[in-house]
This record gives structure tokens, C-alpha cells and sequence, in this order.
């Protein structure tokens, strides 16, 4: 253990198959999404972020680097989606749609908490028709 930090214990639903990708815990963040796509180095957001469900239109993002999932169909609930929503990142910021043939994605929402509570999820999956991956971790704070 490099920091000496410690945690809790960490909920999670396990499917399956379920890639738990990476954890992160640190005790002084309050808001966290962590990111890796193909085999670059793990991107981590520690700046300003938003987690919002209008509706049913969820976003979750930060800016730097920038990650973002967003779209429609979601409820305040905990659930797994595979359509329905797009994911956005550094160097590809017009997103890669879950419904575009060739793209699997899994985003598995294991919290949804009320406003000022938090949204934890993950998300693994494919894109470019397979050729290309992505992983994410994130504990954000809903704003509304």
C-alpha cells in the first residue's frame, strides 16, 4: 500500500462475468471517475463534476480529463444498461453511442442516491466494432 490509506467495505453487484476493472479509495476525494481506454494509461477526474437525472435523462461527467455518460430511458434506481445512453471522453468528445452496431457497452449503476447522495457505476465494453475498449469506475455526486 503506497499511501497507507484504507476503506470501508466497497458494495458491488457481481455477475456472471463481471470486470471490476480498477478501485480506487482514497479518504480525502470526494468525487471520483476513473477511466482506461485500450492501453493507455488509467485517466483519473478529480475536478468538477456533475451528476444529474432530469427526468430521465441522466449526465455524469467531469472535465479534466473529460468523461462524460449521458442519455435517455434512466430511472433513480440501481440497474444495468446496454442502450440508451452515450459515453464521451478525451479524444473522442462527440461520444460513441451504446445503440450503434458494433458498440457493447455495460454500465451497471450499483447506487443511485437521492440529490446530494451518490451515483456510483462502472462501465465496461467495446467500441469500433470491437477493436477498441473502454473500463470506468466513478462516485459522483447527484446535484438533481
Amino acid at each position: 500500500m503506497d499511501n497507507l490509506q484504507t476503506t470501508g467495505n466497497i458494495a458491488f453487484t457481481a455477475f456472471p462475468v463481471t470486470n471490476l476493472s480498477f478501485i480506487t479509495s482514497c479518504s480525502a476525494i470526494n468525487e471520483i471517475i476513473n477511466f482506461k481506454v485500450d492501453n493507455d494509461p488509467v485517466q483519473t477526474c478529480i475536478g468538477i463534476f456533475t451528476g444529474n437525472l432530469d427526468n430521465t435523462y441522466i449526465t455524469i461527467d467531469c472535465g479534466t480529463p473529460q468523461f462524460a455518460i449521458f442519455g435517455g430511458g434512466f430511472t433513480a434506481a440501481a440497474g444495468t444498461y446496454t442502450s440508451g445512453f452515450t459515453v464521451a471522453f478525451y479524444n473522442i468528445p462527440n461520444g460513441i453511442s451504446a445503440n450503434t452496431p458494433g458498440n457493447n457497452f455495460i454500465l451497471q449503476i450499483s447506487n443511485f442516491g437521492p440529490v446530494g447522495g451518490y451515483i456510483d457505476f462502472t462501465l465496461n465494453g467495446t467500441f469500433e466494432n470491437g477493436t477498441r475498449t473502454i473500463t470506468a469506475t466513478g462516485h459522483v455526486l447527484r446535484d438533481y
